[in-house]
């Protein structure tokens, strides 16, 4: 029998795990992409390297975590904010650092991205 959360949901049974996707289209390339999406993501293009650009819930809510994606393979995390240090971590590149900017008009989005496009570059 199913739960009433299952049937609100729609999903099989109450541990089952839902994943909304997005396609993504490269600017400069124009290849697509499928990619599972969060609250706060950011995403570069596998063919050019490009990056392609990134959605949070600036203004509404926390920026972070904030997932990083290659196409569709996931490349890294933002993390932090609510008093501490935004961090960048990223297994792909060995990256772990902490960054300097802050909230205000996403600047630590743009830190990180700049971070990433050059280990993406070399």
């Amino acid at each position: 029998m199913k739960s009433i959360l299952s049937l609100i949901t729609g999903r099989k049974n109450d541990t089952e795990v839902m994943t909304y996707t997005k396609k993504i289209v490269c600017n400069s390339c124009k290849s697509e992409y499928v990619i599972p999406i969060s609250a706060n993501f950011m995403y570069f293009c596998p063919k050019c390297r490009d990056f392609i650009g990134f959605e949070c819930e600036y203004g509404f809510a926390a920026i972070t975590p904030c997932e990083i994606y290659l196409g569709e393979k996931h490349i890294g995390r933002l993390l932090g904010g609510g008093g501490y240090p935004y961090r960048l971590e990223s297994h792909s590149f060995h990256i772990k650092t902490t960054l300097t900017k802050g909230y205000e008009k996403c600047a630590v989005y743009e830190e990180a991205k700049e971070i990433i496009k050059g280990k993406l570059q070399k």
